[in-house]
């Protein structure tokens, strides 16, 4: 569960400031990723299934399932992709007109260019049909005075 403060409310959905999670402390990635953000806090929107309003607390979760998925997509598959293409380049039939290296770099070249426009489309269909979208949990209302 993670925890954040409603700073904009637009239509349905609301914008959260959120801390760092409290897990990603101890990561040696934690600078460089966006679940950590290095200890900066971080504005994710959502749903607002709750009726949250500007500075209510609120509860939140991010399925674990969801960053998996996201980070051997962004870091994993376009390594994959590359490394395809330069053993394809290198074993297979070869561009013509191209020494063997130069083949092996230029399907490698492509396949990483592929994974890119991969990632660029599944991107947009998991945004369009938020299927890893944080889940709103729990609202604590702002109290007034």
């Amino acid at each position: 569960m993670e925890h954040g403060n409603v700073i904009e409310v637009s239509g349905d959905r609301i914008l959260v400031e959120a801390e760092p999670n409290e897990c990603c402390s101890g990561c040696p990635a934690g600078a460089s990723c966006a679940i950590g953000s290095g200890g900066k806090k971080r504005v994710i929107w959502m749903r607002n299934t709750l009726r949250a309003a500007v500075g209510d607390g609120v509860v939140f979760r991010v399925d674990a399932s969801s960053v998996i998925f996201g980070s051997a997509l962004i870091y994993f598959f376009p390594v994959a992709m590359l490394l395809s293409g330069l053993v394809f380049g290198a074993a297979g039939p070869g561009f013509p007109g191209l020494g063997r290296e130069a083949s092996s770099i230029a399907w490698g070249a492509a396949g990483l260019i592929m994974s890119c426009a991969v990632i660029g489309i599944v991107s947009a269909v998991t945004k369009r049909r938020g299927l890893f979208a944080p889940v709103l949990i729990d609202v604590e209302k702002k109290k007034m005075n």
